[in-house]
């Protein structure tokens, strides 16, 4: 199957449905980049539709990870996905003087821009994410509707 990205909405949330393999190189640049273009056009709730999504490597987890860790400073603005950091690498502020967001709602990494959910990863890849131990890290639903729901905090 051909790598194809598409985004549809639905109500306030914004669906991108994967299909494909996502894998270093292209595919995985495009997947980086939809994801980023959803944030920085202001999309707070995203859902990776994954149901036709054949494989993804390490470097396409890399690129979920990233997008539900990404970590914001107030002062500057400055978006990144270093959790470790203390401090800011553009300005400097700190984590320690609340000038850095950084949520966690039950063991899950709520970015400061909004939610990101994912629909029906196929069972490789629900595996794959709980062998590296980023299962928790996700909130995965199988039903559409449901995922959505949830955004709506039913």
């Amino acid at each position: 199957m051909e790598f194809a990205l598409y985004t549809r909405p639905e109500g306030d949330v914004t669906i991108l449905d994967v299909s494909g393999w996502i894998t270093r190189g292209e595919t995985v640049d495009a997947f980086r980049s939809a994801l980023a273009d959803l944030v920085l056009t202001g999309h707070t709730k995203i859902l990776v539709n994954m149901r036709n999504v054949e494989f993804v490597d390490s470097a396409g987890i890399g690129v979920l990870v990233a997008a539900v860790t990404q970590v914001t400073c107030g002062p500057c603005g400055a978006t990144y996905s270093n959790l470790e950091q203390k401090t800011c690498p553009e300005c400097g502020a700190g984590m320690d003087d609340g000038h850095i967001d950084v949520n966690s709602e039950g063991g899950v990494w709520i970015p400061p821009w909004g939610s990101l959910k994912l629909l029906s990863p196929n069972k490789k890849i629900e595996d794959l994410l709980r062998l590296t131990k980023l299962h928790d890290a996700f909130e995965i639903y199988q039903e559409e509707k449901k995922a959505i729901q949830r955004f709506q905090g039913a």
